[in-house]
């Protein structure tokens, strides 16, 4: 599908200190690349986590486990 199809799909620029010297991501920064990429999504569909999207959806995101 091309990338226009798709309502969010923001760029993740990967920094120098999250990768190993083989420029493969440490597996602790996965995390925050998602938490990332669902803020773009709300703040994308006009539901700016930050202005009360827990009140106006009736619900949270939550990570419930992570493995690796």
């Amino acid at each position: 599908m091309p990338r226009a199809d798709f309502v969010c799909a923001p760029r993740l620029r990967v920094r120098w200190a999250e990768v190993d010297m083989q420029k493969i991501v440490f597996n602790g920064h996965y995390p925050t690349y998602i938490d990332t990429a669902i803020a773009e999504y709300l703040r994308d569909i006009g539901l700016p986590y930050a202005d009360g999207h827990c009140e106006r959806s009736g619900g949270d995101v939550f990570r419930r486990k992570a493995t690796g």
